[in-house]
């Protein structure tokens, strides 16, 4: 396997096809309420200069608590666990797992999945508790990993919480510089404040890189002062690793309970994005679309907010432009199994393969959100589409 693509324009999307659907080893990490944790929340995919195959995985086993706090709460059942990045391979024997990478802060001590602490309301997350519904604490270093990508001699990871943007050794796991919108420290670079508009759980999600240029997507909608909640307009960021100028765009969703799951690069330099959810209409899909970065119109710093506009058309009333984007795969109509609901890794290789990972939230649900645990059955795939 290679990293970079080189894509066939001319080929419809509809005759792509899945080649390969690939269950990935699952070791048991535990149990709650009599349901087994298995390992997996993969989030992200890519390749990086060698051309071997990483995943990452997210802040670890957690369950929705709402309604056991009567606010926005999480149940860890495993507080201690540690995102980490994890080597694959694939080939006619399966999924086989190779190096594990844990990362961390400077001094190279791994950090958990436990959100980091914040006295400013504009960044709460939710409250930790742990599998016995106490109060598990922060943790500094606290990340959700959502994103992986490889460039100028370094791994990046996006985080979800923050949301923030680390830049780590790729042999040792250590913290060499975040980018932030709240920089506290001296490795911290500063984000434009916007980002604290972000909604719970919908930092960063997607993370590519290309010539000197990270690009950065959030999972969903900003929520602004006078914001739309049903709008389908999503912020990428661009970031000059050089200058650490940043630059963002808008992006449209195709509907708004839609989400992005992660981006890639392919050899011609079009940005694909990961989508999916329910269209307008209810009906569940996953995409993924091309942007051609060249054509990309960037937001002026005082330009309104595009969550303030439901569409395309109410957003170039303000002369708001939004990225063009065309559809390079419908996973449905390659093959993807809408049981896996949660496509959120995306790489592609130098035949033109995209791989794409589904987060199987460790096989644990909590439908109710009382922070119960359930049991789902879902495995993790990794999918291979020629």
């Amino acid at each position: 396997m290679g990293n970079g693509c080189t894509s066939n324009k001319s080929t419809p999307a509809s005759q792509h096809a899945v080649i390969a659907r690939v269950p990935l080893p699952a070791a048991q990490l535990g149990t709650v309420d009599g349901a087994v944790i298995v390992e997996g929340g993969y989030s992200g995919l890519a390749f990086d200069d060698a051309g071997r195959l990483w995943a990452i995985t997210d802040r670890g086993p957690n369950l929705e608590a709402e309604q056991a706090l009567g606010r926005a709460a999480k149940r860890f059942p495993l507080p201690k666990y540690h995102p980490h990045a994890q080597q694959l391979s694939l080939d006619s024997s399966g999924v086989g797992l190779h190096a594990r990478l844990n990362f961390g802060n400077a001094l190279g001590a791994p950090a958990t999945g436990l959100p980091p602490p914040t006295r400013d309301p504009k960044l709460t997350v939710e409250t930790a508790l742990d599998s016995d519904f106490k109060d598990a604490g922060h943790d500094p270093e606290g990340i959700d990993s959502e994103g992986i990508a490889f460039g100028a001699g370094s791994l990046w990871i996006s985080d979800e919480y923050r949301p923030s943007i680390w830049r780590l050794d790729p042999q040792s796991g250590k913290l060499i510089e975040r980018y932030t919108p709240t920089p506290t420290t001296a490795l911290d670079k500063a984000l434009p404040a916007w980002l604290l508009q972000r909604r719970p759980n919908l930092g960063f999600e997607g993370i590519a890189f290309r010539d000197g240029f990270l690009y950065a997507a959030l999972q969903g909608p900003l929520s602004p002062p006078g914001g739309d909640k049903f709008t389908s307009l999503v912020r990428i960021l661009r970031v000059d690793i050089e200058s650490g100028r940043t630059r963002s765009f808008v992006y449209a969703l195709d509907g708004s309970q839609r989400k992005i799951g992660d981006l890639a690069i392919d050899e011609q330099g079009q940005l694909l994005v990961l989508e999916h959810g329910e269209r307008f209409g209810g009906r569940w899909t996953a995409e993924v679309y091309a942007i051609d970065i060249g054509k990309v119109d960037y937001l002026n710093d005082d330009a309104l907010p595009p969550e303030r506009f439901r569409d395309v058309a109410t957003a170039l009333t303000a002369s708001v432009l939004i990225a063009p984007k065309r559809l390079y795969v419908d996973l449905l109509a390659a093959g993807y199994s809408t049981r896996l609901r949660k496509p959120e890794g995306l790489a592609v290789d130098g035949d033109g393969r995209l791989y794409i990972i589904n987060d199987n939230d460790y096989g644990l649900d909590s439908p109710q959100g009382t922070g119960a645990a359930v049991a789902t059955g879902i495995e993790t795939r990794l999918i291979v589409i020629d």
